[in-house]
C-alpha cells in the first residue's frame, strides 16, 4: 500500500462516496444503517431477562428472610419487667 493510498483510504464499511454500505457494523457492532431503534427480538428478549431476574430476587428474598428473627420469644409482655409502680400508675 502506498503512503497516498493510507492516508486517503476510506473508512471500513464506507462506499467510493463515503456512504454506509449495506451490512455493515459501526465499532459498537450494530449495524451501522439501522438506526437508532432496537428490533422487538432485543426488547423482548431484555424484558424476558428482567423478569426472570425479579422473580429471582423475589425467591432468594422470601428464601433468606428471618420471618421468625427470635424463635421461643413468645412469652408475655411484662410491664412491670421496663416500669417502676410509679411510671406503671
Amino acid at each position: 500500500m502506498s503512503e497516498d493510498h493510507a492516508r486517503h483510504a476510506r473508512p471500513a464499511g464506507t462506499d467510493e462516496a463515503g456512504e454506509v454500505a449495506a451490512g455493515s457494523r459501526d465499532a459498537a457492532g450494530a449495524d451501522a444503517g439501522a438506526g437508532d431503534k432496537p428490533d422487538s427480538a432485543s426488547r423482548r428478549a431484555a424484558a424476558v431477562v428482567a423478569v426472570v431476574l425479579c422473580a429471582l430476587l423475589a425467591v432468594v428474598v422470601a428464601v433468606t428472610t428471618p420471618w421468625h428473627p427470635l424463635p421461643g420469644a413468645h412469652g408475655t409482655p411484662g410491664p412491670a419487667l421496663d416500669f417502676t409502680p410509679a411510671e406503671i400508675a
